[in-house]
């Protein structure tokens, strides 16, 4: 099977095109004004300019319904955060230095993967297997950290 952008791909028995997922609206900020749900976002810098560090404060104020980036607080939401690089240690000790014990399961929406065994995700199998995390965690926001390290193109 082909689409006119050429990808098609199974899941959970429902058929998905890109043009599938180019309907998806976008919908309500989840970090206003950043991050807003339905849409794409990247954090860029150089190493060590705090990308994974924004990234995971971001998640946790999500995740917690808390004021995101000194915005008001929001509903809580499902995240799914992925970590191919920081660790999970590094990522206990970042995330109680911004007051969340998440081993005392302060976060019950935050469902943290690392170390995952994944195809790439830039290949078919991978996207599958990305969508399958997401249906798993019930994720409204998935955050990737570091996307270089989980595509190999």
């Amino acid at each position: 099977m082909s689409t006119t952008a050429g990808l098609v791909t199974e899941y959970g028995g429902t058929r998905l095109t890109v043009d599938t997922l180019a309907s998806i609206r976008e919908e309500e900020p989840l970090c206003a004004p950043v991050l807003k749900s339905g849409s794409t976002h990247s954090i860029t810098a150089e190493g060590g300019g705090g990308k994974s560090l924004l990234a995971l404060e971001m998640s946790l104020a999500v995740s917690r319904g808390t004021p995101c980036l000194l915005q008001g607080s929001t509903e809580p939401k499902r995240v799914l955060y992925l970590d191919f690089e920081m660790g999970r240690a590094k990522y206990i000790r970042r995330a109680r230095k911004m007051g969340v014990d998440v081993l005392a399961q302060d976060v019950p929406n935050l469902v943290y993967r690392q170390g995952l065994r994944l195809p790439s995700l830039d290949d078919p199998k991978g996207a599958v297997g990305l969508l399958a995390l997401v249906e798993d965690a019930q994720a409204e926001l998935v955050v990737i950290d570091t996307l270089s390290k989980a595509v190999l193109g």
